[in-house]
């Protein structure tokens, strides 16, 4: 930029301004900015040559573009020992003013000259404040656009990433964000999904990917209309990158087929995604509230013949034919694992002919356990366990009523079946006490108001004294307890319960 200088210490001109304007085009930043920027290029210039402690001022008229420029100094005593970069002597003041007095601020025209240093310096403060607004610019622009799908065309092809240019604005895709097998040179378009945005001193602020599950989500709201207008809804997606999707989908309008809606006639919605994705399989099945169907679903294409549900370890058992066994797997496990993913449950795949050697086991142990703890007959045992019940807790817990159903069962053998079990559990429950008294478990702890598993657990935990009930928190002590315990929803009352009365008997509280 022009400069001129004159007695009054202004530089600048009004090719200042046009220069600046010029520049605000170019780069899209406002010219207050620009001229921020200007002012404080100056300021740090001024500070490598008086100080860092100096007091500068710098002024740009925004109409003119002249700059004024100058240091505010303390005046003190000839004499005084005191002086530094932000004060000026008596003697010394009096030729910049007159009729400067001790204790008076006077104003000293910088000389900044033009020396290399000093261009180097006011360049790089420039830039990087230029640089910062950019940044700060670019990310107000960009923070509420997380989700959404941009066309860029790759700039630059670096070892970690691609960076794109979308619409002028630089963002970052990097290498473990691109399908397997996909390849861009510089001059491509590439489509992409916003990931992220976030402040950032290297400029990354942009991050975009072609694996994340949301770029799936968005080209299916640009490819299908009744997803972009809320008659079909997206209710999961699971996703492999480059190899097999699964999406479940619904629409509360019982006229529309959701899946034949993101297919569309013919397969061409579901094409035109697929060819998207570098060839990546999708399986698009409809959603169920039961959970039975849904997981049918979603372990296409193989075909179930059982479904077993446990809902207290959130686990659905698939028993499948020989034949379906690894579709139902798929390729190192692909399959099942996607589907586990879609329904937010562990799945596992089971033959009939495993089924049945299981159930076979089962049927030999449990049955030989109920001969051997209640006294009874295998052939009772056996009828017991296929009947459902797999453990003595199982029969106590059942109803006289349940029991006595059985064929060939009356409420006699309920009755006799249901004392045994209560008296076999009973002497279960006291030898592990005194297992637990023999490995030092003091009897407030034995007895505290907790399942005989629970307290097993905390004794392999070194809890066995009331002091050390005492010593722990909710959190810690509520861990060492049993998974089954743990879902309870009155466990933690219960823990904070037993921790205070701890602290109560040992005076702590």
């Amino acid at each position: 930029m022009s400069r001129r200088s004159d007695k009054n210490n202004m530089v600048g001109s009004s090719d200042t301004i046009r220069e600046v304007n010029e520049l605000s085009v170019k780069i899209g930043l406002s010219p207050e900015i620009i001229i921020q920027a200007l002012e404080s290029a100056i300021k740090a210039v001024a500070h490598q040559k008086y100080g860092d402690k100096s007091k500068i001022v710098v002024n740009i008229d925004r109409n003119t573009g002249e700059i004024t420029s100058y240091r505010k100094l303390g005046v003190i005593e000839d004499e005084s020992s005191k002086g530094d970069s932000t004060t000026i002597k008596l003697t010394q003041a009096k030729l910049i003013k007159k009729d400067a007095q001790v204790g008076d601020t006077i104003q000293e025209k910088l000389s900044l000259g033009t020396d290399l240093a000093s261009a180097r310096i006011a360049q790089q403060k420039i830039a990087q404040i230029i640089k910062d607004e950019e940044s700060k610019k670019q990310y107000e622009e960009f923070k509420d656009k997380v989700g959404e799908v941009r066309y860029g065309i790759v700039k630059q092809v670096e070892y970690s990433d691609l960076i794109i240019d979308i619409n002028g604005t630089r963002a970052y895709l990097p290498i473990r964000n691109l399908i397997g097998g996909e390849s861009f040179r510089e001059g491509d378009k590439v489509k992409a999904y916003i990931q992220a945005v976030k402040r950032s001193e290297d400029g990354r602020q942009i991050i975009l990917s072609r694996t994340h599950e949301g770029f799936l989500e968005a080209l299916l709201h640009q490819e299908v209309p009744e997803i972009a207008d809320g008659l079909v809804v997206i209710k999961g997606i699971a996703r492999d990158a480059g190899s097999r999707s699964k999406i479940a989908v619904f629409s509360p309008d019982r006229n529309i087929d959701p899946v034949g809606a993101c297919v569309g006639i013919k397969g061409d919605r579901i094409k035109t995604i697929i060819h998207e994705l570098n060839g990546e399989k999708i399986d698009v099945i409809t959603y169920s509230l039961d959970l039975g169907q849904f997981v049918i679903k979603a372990i296409t294409p193989a075909e179930v013949s059982k479904v077993i549900i446990d809902e207290d370890e959130k686990c659905i058992e698939l028993i499948v034919a020989e034949d379906q066994l690894s579709l139902a797997i798929g390729k190192k496990g692909q399959n099942v694992r996607l589907a586990s993913e879609l329904i937010g449950w562990k799945i596992e795949i089971l033959s009939t002919q495993q089924e049945s050697e299981r159930r076979s086991k089962e049927l030999t142990q449990c049955s030989a356990l109920f001969a051997e703890a209640l006294n009874l007959e295998e052939i009772m045992g056996q009828l017991l366990v296929t009947e459902g019940f797999s453990s003595v807790e199982d029969i106590y817990n059942a109803s006289i009523k349940e029991l006595a159903s059985i064929e060939g069962f009356n409420e006699d053998i309920a009755n006799e079946l249901h004392n045994r079990a209560n008296k076999y559990l009973k002497e279960e429950n006291e030898k592990k006490i005194d297992e637990l008294k023999n490995l030092g478990m003091e009897d407030d702890v034995v007895n505290l108001p907790l399942s005989i598993d629970d307290k097993i657990a905390l004794s392999k935990h070194g809890i066995k004294t009331l002091e050390d009930v005492a010593d722990l928190s909710s959190y810690e002590f509520c861990s060492m307890l049993s998974s089954s315990a743990i879902n309870k929803e009155n466990l933690k009352n219960t823990v904070d319960s037993i921790i205070m009365e701890a602290r109560k008997k040992l005076g702590v509280i």
